[in-house]
């Protein structure tokens, strides 16, 4: 979803079954323009959500996969990624055990 926010189609879908998002703290966008925040977790109440820590992100992992394309600033980095790799990058939480 674009965004995590009422209104939302998706959002709206999620909520209405229950789920919940998680506040996103990340100023670093999930694709690799960085200038979107598409990818979301939901989770359902109780015990899941009951054991998030609150730590949570974005794995920009740009610069260490293939950093020869990376330091050089290579004009095709990013589709070299998105074939060989993603287009988007991880988003990730942390739950307590």
């Amino acid at each position: 979803m674009p965004k995590a926010v009422p209104g939302v189609p998706i959002y709206e879908a999620l909520t209405a079954r229950g789920f919940q998002v998680p506040l996103h703290s990340s100023m670093v966008g999930s694709n690799f323009a960085g200038d979107n925040h598409y990818d979301q977790l939901a989770v359902v109440p109780g015990d899941a959500q009951a054991a998030l820590t609150g730590a949570q992100g974005v794995l920009d992992f740009d610069q260490v996969v293939f950093p020869d394309l990376w330091s050089t600033s290579h004009p095709h980095f990013f589709a070299y990624l998105k074939y060989y790799l993603s287009d988007h990058r991880p988003v990730w939480v942390e739950f307590t055990i």
